[in-house]
């Protein structure tokens, strides 16, 4: 129950000593021990019931106070790791999402600060090289939109005199015959060819030509409005599509411009070189089928115009007929 009894024999024991002088290794035990009696001890254990209740009570404190240490140490760890890791994880998830503008916050970032500013320097640069790239891109884009232009451009003029290819030429003129049969505007073509051409260039050489042709070309530009149409088809042909011009008012078009190519001077070094050109002038007709017969009358009214002197322009005759092939 509550007390323990010990129960111990009590024996005599008797020490021999054969020294004269009490030499301690003379010393003998003798083996003549006899029971003299017992001892009894008695123990009252509610004083070890105390101590293993106080040893509880200390174990149960020292669990408690180290789950605590724990807890809180786990809340520094959290403050200081946990959160600021979180934090960094979800800027660099959204850079990854292409947020080039995402940055960690630098406070309370514990002992990952350092991580944090690593983060943004890179986003940074990121950010500095993805604007890099835009620029280039946007440089390239640039660059290839004017080459395509450039080859357009290359496609549908003629490199010497700037002035539309024959090709251009007809897709306009189509468009433009479309309209004026569908709106019944007067429109006039004018057909033109530099008088004696071949000659500049058995006198002067092939440069002196292509200078006349340049210079053709801004001396009769200068003479038509901003809707007329001046191209040229090849060598020294040249023709002017003039919408909304009747054959009266095409014919003082080209008298104009053959008047000012007339006085005009190109100037080449020591040479003061002068030329003409001859003009044939055809009204549009909605009876006829198509561009090739407009161009067909404005080239034929052009010829007679060479057949009669040259300088000059000519006038195709009106057909009230349309044309009928075979």
């Amino acid at each position: 129950g509550q007390r323990l009894s010990v129960l111990a024999e009590v024996r005599a024991t008797v020490l021999e000593d054969s020294g004269a002088f009490g030499d301690s290794s003379q010393v003998q035990w003798a083996d003549r021990r006899g029971l003299l009696g017992y001892a009894v001890v008695e123990f009252d254990l509610s004083w070890f019931q105390r101590q293993r209740q106080e040893l509880f009570e200390w174990t149960l404190f020292v669990t408690v106070t180290v789950l605590l240490l724990a807890g809180l140490l786990s809340m520094a760890i959290a403050s200081s790791v946990t959160r600021p890791l979180g934090r960094i994880a979800a800027t660099v998830a959204r850079l990854r999402d292409g947020v080039l503008s995402a940055r960690v916050g630098l406070r309370n970032n514990g002992v990952l600060s350092p991580l944090a500013q690593g983060i943004n320097a890179m986003a940074v640069r990121l950010a500095e090289n993805e604007a890099q790239l835009q620029q280039r891109v946007l440089q390239a884009t640039e660059q290839l939109r004017q080459q395509k232009e450039a080859a357009e451009r290359l496609a549908r003029t003629d490199p010497l005199t700037g002035l539309l290819n024959r090709r251009a030429f007809t897709e306009l003129a189509e468009r433009e015959i479309q309209r004026a049969r569908r709106f019944g505007h007067p429109m006039s073509l004018l057909a033109i060819d530099l008088d004696r051409f071949k000659s500049i260039n058995d006198n002067h050489g092939h440069a002196a030509g292509d200078a006349v042709l340049e210079h053709f070309a801004r001396v009769a530009s200068a003479q038509l409005r901003s809707l007329d149409v001046i191209a040229r088809l090849g060598g020294e042909e040249f023709v002017v599509m003039l919408p909304g011009a009747d054959s009266q008012g095409a014919f003082h078009v080209a008298e104009r411009m053959r008047q000012a190519i007339a006085d005009s001077v190109l100037q080449l070094e020591a040479l003061a070189l002068r030329y003409s050109a001859s003009f044939g002038v055809a009204a549009f007709e909605p009876c006829q089928p198509g561009l090739d017969r407009w161009l067909a009358r404005a080239d034929a009214a052009l010829y007679e115009a060479k057949a009669k002197g040259r300088n000059r322009v000519e006038l195709a005759p009106a057909r009230s007929e349309p044309d009928r092939q075979l």
